[in-house]
Parts: structure tokens; C-alpha cells; sequence
């Protein structure tokens, strides 16, 4: 073969990728153009439910798109084009809702509206002594209590204020700490099994009560969580094994480097 016809060769098959890839290019645009003008038909809506939920889930198909219709312009989706939803905003206000973590959305040629949302996850549940009640997420927020869904977490009681929203994060320095210690239970599977409540005295002390051995584990403060955790569960394997689960009416972690016992 000459090298005239080799060149001719390589020209025309580079030429043939140019005019595949400006033809993609056309179509692809055309498809994007015609899906933008296409008017929304419905939408469609996958909630993935908190690993903690034990009745229910948090937030219902039927409130995210109540929720979602209410942040259109005309509070409705009759006559709406997929091209004038702001969808990156709409995702941000609905992650405003104290239930949702999370919120993608994303259409098809179709006109549907897909949104796919992440509720939180609930560490604790708070009763205050404004008789306020609502659950800690995952992430320090407030989440509203209501009869349609239960997680099993512990209960948090006692002396603890809170004058915030409802929807706000937690931010007074013991709605902080009870945070702090919900987490540390929840990543923690020996001590997320045996703890159902945390309760705050009026000085400030925070006391957890199991579910099964009758005593108290006083921790005092939320500080070096992970020192007193770990004196607890040595005490726990080494002692309580020996001497019997039911010998303590309390177990304080609250000083450094003690383990102070009242026996009942």
C-alpha cells in the first residue's frame, strides 16, 4: 500500500470518528432540549428508612411531596417544565425538613420527577423539662416526636433545658453532651444492647441505667468518653462476672483512673 493511500486511510477514518462524535454530540443535545421542555407528569419518590426505626418511618411519601409541591412557584406541578425546576435548590430545601438527611432529584424524558431521600438517624429520644420530646439525630439535630414512628433508642430525662426550636441542633451544653454519649453508645454494639436510659441530676451529672443488671453507671460528665467506657467494660468482664450483676446499687466512672461502687 503507498503512503498516499495510508494517509488517505487515516483521514477518512478520523473523519468518520469527528462526524460520529459531532452526530452523539447533536443528538445528545436535542435529547437534553427535548427533555427540558417536556412538562412534569408525576413524581415518584424511594425513602430509605433509619436502621433505628422501629415503627414506621419518620416522614411518608405523601408529606415529602406535599413538602416538595408546597416549594414550587405556583404551589403546584400542572403546566411545570422540567427546565424550570432549580433542582439542586429544591434538594437543598427539602433537606431543611428535620426528618431528611438527605434528598437527590433527578427527571427522565419522561416528565417524572424522581426523589430519592435519606432520613436521619435517630440516636435519642429527649424528654425536657419544658415537656418538650422530640429525638437527636446522627448529626446533633432535633427531630420532631410524633405517633407514627418509634426508634429504639435510649430516653434521655432529668434536668435539661431546652428554650430552642424544635427543628434547631442541639446546641445548650447538655443536650450537647447527651449527644455526645448517644453517639459513642450507638457506634458501640455491647453498650448500644444494654443501655435504654441516660438521666442528667441537677447538678449536671449524667447517670445511664441498663436495661437488665439493676444499678446505676455514673459517668458525670460527657468528657473522655472513652476512658470511662472502657473502665466500665473491664469492671463489667472482670468484676461483675465474679461478684454478681445485682451486688451495686452504683458504679461511678466519673473520676480519673477510679471505679467507686455502692453496693445495695
Amino acid at each position: 500500500m503507498s503512503k498516499v493511500s495510508s494517509n488517505r486511510k487515516t483521514l477518512f477514518v478520523g473523519l468518520a470518528w469527528f462526524v460520529g462524535v459531532l452526530v452523539l454530540l447533536l443528538l445528545t443535545q436535542q435529547a437534553y432540549q427535548y427533555q427540558q421542555s417536556t412538562y412534569c407528569s408525576n413524581i415518584d419518590i424511594q425513602l430509605m428508612k433509619s436502621k433505628s426505626a422501629d415503627k414506621g418511618l419518620s416522614i411518608n411519601k405523601k408529606e415529602v411531596e406535599q413538602f416538595f409541591i408546597n416549594q414550587l412557584p405556583g404551589k403546584t406541578l400542572n403546566g411545570v417544565q422540567v427546565g424550570k425546576l432549580d433542582l439542586e435548590e429544591l434538594e437543598i430545601r427539602l433537606q431543611t425538613n428535620p426528618y431528611i438527611e438527605k434528598a437527590d432529584i433527578y427527571t427522565d424524558t419522561k416528565g417524572t420527577i424522581h426523589i430519592d431521600i435519606k432520613q436521619r438517624h435517630p440516636l435519642v429520644r429527649v424528654v425536657t423539662k419544658q415537656n418538650t420530646n422530640f429525638y437527636l439525630s446522627k448529626e446533633g439535630k432535633k427531630m420532631p416526636a410524633n405517633g407514627q414512628f418509634s426508634a429504639r433508642v435510649p430516653i434521655a430525662t432529668g434536668n435539661i433545658n431546652d428554650t430552642q426550636g424544635v427543628a434547631d441542633t442541639a446546641a445548650s451544653p447538655r443536650l450537647k453532651a447527651i449527644w455526645a454519649i448517644a453517639d459513642y453508645i450507638d457506634q458501640h454494639p455491647f453498650w448500644k444492647a444494654n443501655i435504654e436510659q441516660i438521666t442528667v441530676a441537677n447538678n449536671g451529672d449524667i447517670t445511664l441505667i441498663p436495661k437488665l443488671a439493676n444499678h446505676h453507671l455514673l459517668l458525670g460528665s460527657a468528657d473522655d468518653l472513652p476512658n470511662k467506657f472502657n473502665r466500665l467494660l473491664t469492671f463489667y468482664q472482670d468484676a461483675l462476672n465474679q461478684v454478681g450483676w445485682y451486688k451495686y446499687k452504683t458504679i461511678s466512672v466519673k473520676y480519673n483512673k477510679q471505679i467507686i461502687c455502692t453496693e445495695k
